[in-house]
């Protein structure tokens, strides 16, 4: 992590003071955004960070990707933030095909740099077991919609008019074959053919390139 070019001024407190005009425009709507009291801030400002509570001095340096530690000791070092939150545009099966299912007002936590990796990126909920040994029910899974897709990765594909089906996939001439990754036995392969030159009834949306385990996951210590 690199250090920010301090700018020329007396203090510590003088740079976060410019930061937070940089960034906020004011010290009264940056301290709206991170829901300290104003006057918090100003007494922060005013009196500096070693001596001030760590529990004001850690949301500023959070909001203005500054290390508080080095922050308390009189220095200036950045940090990159390292996630992000991303909505969730829909629920999507890993089980029979199904129609979307609706998502309202629901984000998690992604990587920033697979953000930047994959701005077609969107995130999505994986809902059934037919690849839990990969994507376990209620995972988080990243898709780069639009991506080259290949035999052997894992798609997000539309088939035969219902939506959101992920699974391993084999692209073949006239069809393609959605292959499951489960602990159940019971899930089988399934081949879609085309039904005609175009393949109107088959479209590969894009490529799980990078999933997470829900919060409340608990890994099972043996399967069934």
């Amino acid at each position: 992590m690199d250090y920010l070019e301090r700018k020329r001024m007396s203090s510590t407190e003088d740079f976060v003071r410019e930061r937070i005009k940089d960034l906020y425009g004011s010290i009264p709507k940056f301290a709206r955004e991170i829901e300290i009291p104003e006057q918090s801030i100003y007494t922060v400002l005013r009196k500096g960070f070693g001596g001030s509570s760590i529990n004001v001095v850690i949301p500023i340096c959070k909001a203005l990707h500054l290390d508080p530690m080095a922050l308390r000791d009189g220095r200036i070092r950045g940090v990159d933030p390292e996630f992000m939150d991303m909505q969730v545009v829909s629920v999507v099966s890993a089980g029979i095909p199904i129609d979307e299912l609706a998502v309202e007002g629901i984000t998690h936590p992604v990587p920033i740099a697979m953000g930047k990796a994959y701005p077609n990126a969107k995130l999505v909920k994986v809902n059934g077991t037919s690849m839990d040994r990969v994507l376990p029910d209620g995972s988080m899974a990243l898709v780069d919609f639009g991506a080259e897709v290949k035999t052997g990765d894992i798609a997000l594909v539309c088939a035969d008019g219902a939506d959101g089906v992920i699974k391993r996939v084999r692209l073949l001439t006239h069809g393609i074959e959605l292959i499951p990754d489960s602990t159940d036995p019971t899930h089988e392969t399934e081949l879609i053919r085309c039904s005609d030159e175009g393949c109107t009834n088959i479209e590969v949306r894009g490529k799980v390139i990078w999933c997470t385990l829900p919060f409340d996951f608990i890994v099972p210590w043996k399967h069934d």
